[in-house]
């Protein structure tokens, strides 16, 4: 188990942060690089890919989304993100 503290930052995990980093483990360059699209929604996480060629090294996701209530992935989302990646690079 364990988190992406950039990702997390950058989201706004938890009700305090408003995606600012609050330490110093997290620096705030890294949270700036940090792109974030939408779950279950695959033209979100094309238009990022799109519109950032070349610059996204890893697509992370969360299989079931539990911190916003365990929403299950819709039927070919992952294998979509797959196909993304795998299209640019990512």
């Amino acid at each position: 188990h364990g988190h992406s503290d950039a990702m997390l930052v950058k989201a706004g995990s938890g009700a305090l942060t408003g995606g600012a980093p609050d330490s110093a483990g997290v620096p705030a360059d890294i949270a700036a690089d940090t792109l974030t699209a939408s779950y279950n929604d695959l033209a979100s996480v094309e238009a990022l890919l799109l519109h950032n060629p070349g610059q996204v090294a890893a697509v992370i996701v969360e299989p079931v989304a539990a911190n916003m209530g365990v929403v299950p992935p819709q039927p070919g989302f992952l294998q979509g993100l797959r196909q993304l990646c795998d299209q640019h690079g990512s």
